[in-house]
């Protein structure tokens, strides 16, 4: 009698652990915190920041110096700390961010697909190898008790 140990409900549950810890750690308030207003070198202006991060477009990735280091941008609010009449900079209205989330779950669930199939194929594997070594180790013993198979 052979015994068998199915893995599928611990690689189920290792899985649904991963997820959740991910998408747990996504929403720490440390993820979540909101820029402090950032003041410029001639602290002529303050900026908070307005929108999420978002993915640069080809030409504003040539063009624009906030999307060259990351290639991401993400909309800020800017106002002048004193007087604009003698101020001639317009003020920004984008700054680079490192992060785009959506593009960054969708590499996360990239990720844990392509490990899924590889995972699937590795036990598939294994499966069909041991049925192959426990079905020539079965065929040996009969073959020396005398029995036919």
């Amino acid at each position: 009698m052979q015994v068998r140990f199915n893995y599928t409900p611990i690689f189920l549950a290792l899985v649904l652990l991963l997820t959740a810890s991910t998408a747990q750690s996504a929403n720490t308030p440390s993820a979540l915190r909101s820029i402090n207003p950032r003041q410029s070198p001639t602290d002529s202006y303050s900026c908070s920041v307005v929108g999420q991060c978002e993915v640069c477009t080809d030409l504003e990735k040539k063009t624009q110096p906030y999307c060259k280091e990351f290639g991401n941008k993400q909309r800020i609010s800017c106002q002048y700390n004193k007087d604009v009449s003698d101020i001639s900079e317009p003020l920004p209205m984008f700054r680079g961010c490192p992060r785009v989330q959506w593009v960054e779950r969708a590499r996360y669930y990239q990720f844990v697909v392509i490990n899924v199939i590889i995972s699937l194929l590795a036990v598939g594997v294994f499966s069909w190898r041991h049925r192959k070594l426990a079905g020539e180790q079965y065929r040996k013993m009969a073959q020396r008790i005398g029995i036919s198979v």
